[in-house]
């Protein structure tokens, strides 16, 4: 096997062993490379326990193709600054190809938990969905009725 993935691993903070709503979400990856490969490119699946995927995270998205690996060992982070997974159990699959062929690939390779923070208290308001997006609303008020 020309590249091998050795490891996944979702960090979360040191106190914690889950990854809160709307924190950093960081996956890292180990591999190994046993021999020289060009336009090689890496990347994460996220889906729900049903198998239906959320969105996905690429090298070609965010760094474009990783022209030249040589044979060693590597480790990868992908970063998304801010968390958009409700609550709930999550799983990754992990790939990596060189030009159209498929070097390693690991489906629902790992399963990890997001809890609750206070911005997410679902004694509020129930969780729809299984992503947060930030957006900002205005509220403009058109005219008066019945004089008020």
């Amino acid at each position: 096997q020309d590249l091998r993935i050795t490891s996944l691993r979702v960090e979360t903070s040191p106190d914690q062993d889950v990854l809160s709503t709307g924190s950093p979400l960081q996956l890292t990856m180990e591999f190994v490379v046993n021999k020289p490969l060009v336009n090689v490119g890496l990347g994460n699946i996220l889906e729900t326990p049903e198998g239906a995927r959320l969105f996905h995270l690429r090298t070609t998205d965010s760094m474009q193709i990783i022209p030249e690996l040589k044979p060693g060992k590597y480790t990868a982070r992908c970063c998304v600054a801010e968390n958009p997974l409700m609550p709930g159990i999550y799983s990754v699959t992990v790939g990596a190809m060189a030009d159209t062929r498929s070097l390693d690939y690991i489906p629902k390779a790992m399963a990890f938990r997001v809890a609750p923070t206070k911005k997410f208290d679902v004694s509020f308001q129930p969780i729809l969905g299984s992503l947060h997006v930030d957006a900002d609303w205005t509220l403009d008020r058109q005219s008066q009725l019945n004089g008020n």
